[in-house]
């Protein structure tokens, strides 16, 4: 995609068998351009970046419960550095710990929101989920979650009859989706708009996989 080869793209069926991919394809894409470098370990670099995020994002989490809750920082700390895959696996190129970096800050500047009613938090956190959905589809469960979140505080507005409350919060869940759910279609559509994919050869790609797995997998092979 970075040399225009359109042909070479078209033929490798890749868009037709990934299309949640197109999301990442678009991240790193942007990174190479921005980098001026397609060497794989720019991401690398990244992913060792994204996870010293992670890690403090985790900790402002922490202290931010410690506000109503019991915590214990020494073992958050001890936890997070004596896990060893996440710290071995910073050589993984994929998007799993751009995206993870990106979803714990959007956790936490929702907890933010809740808390001072700033719209910033809220337009932060909207925004860094849904480049986490972009980069890895896989959180689009931390978005479900969320929303989950925002419903509980509409359930108990509704319970108490806070009239003006209850708009605010429909708004924030409507807008919410919007935010984190568009671009994602909206990539994902582009390329397969530009490259001429074909959803629905996603679903035949992931039968015949499905069939190679299991006994059946005569038929399709």
């Amino acid at each position: 995609m970075l040399t225009g080869d359109i042909d070479a793209i078209k033929s490798s069926g890749y868009i037709e068998k990934y299309p949640y991919q197109m999301g990442m394809v678009w991240v790193v894409g942007n990174l190479y351009k921005i980098f001026r470098t397609t060497n794989y370990k720019l991401i690398q670099y990244i992913n060792i970046i994204a996870n010293i995020i992670t890690f403090i994002v985790m900790y402002l989490i922490l202290k931010n419960l410690g506000k109503k809750y019991k915590v214990n920082e020494t073992i958050y700390w001890i936890m997070c550095l004596t896990f060893i895959p996440l710290i071995l696996l910073t050589t993984y190129v994929y998007g799993d710990y751009i995206g993870l970096a990106l979803c714990i800050s959007g956790v936490y500047f929702i907890m933010k929101y809740k808390e001072s009613n700033k719209i910033a938090y809220f337009i932060i956190s909207a925004v860094t989920m849904a480049l986490a959905y972009i980069t890895k589809t896989n959180y689009l469960i931390i978005i479900l979650a969320i929303l989950i979140y925002l419903a509980m505080y509409l359930i108990q507005d509704i319970y108490k009859k806070r009239k003006r409350k209850i708009i605010n919060n429909i708004v924030c869940i409507i807008v919410f989706m919007l935010i984190t759910l568009i671009p994602f279609n909206c990539i994902k559509n582009h390329y397969a708009n530009k490259y001429d994919g074909n959803d629905g050869k996603y679903s035949d790609f992931c039968l015949c996989w499905g069939c190679i797995i299991y006994p059946c997998g005569q038929l399709c092979i």
